[in-house]
């Protein structure tokens, strides 16, 4: 399959191999981070911290 890349075709596939990790590193690290602020979020409202915008209500 990658014969028809020619003399190019290791380079091409190391940039895909490394795009997909990379990439895929984003949305771990995005989805992991996203679960923690809202831990710490939960842990503020627990301890009576609210938002500036539920305040003025």
């Amino acid at each position: 399959m990658l014969e028809q890349f020619g003399e190019h075709a290791g380079f091409i596939a190391a940039a895909y191999v490394i795009t997909f990790i990379v990439i895929g590193g984003l949305i771990l690290w995005v989805r992991i981070d996203g679960k923690a602020q809202m831990r710490e979020l939960e842990a503020m409202k627990r301890r009576g911290l609210r938002r500036r915008a539920e305040a003025k209500d």
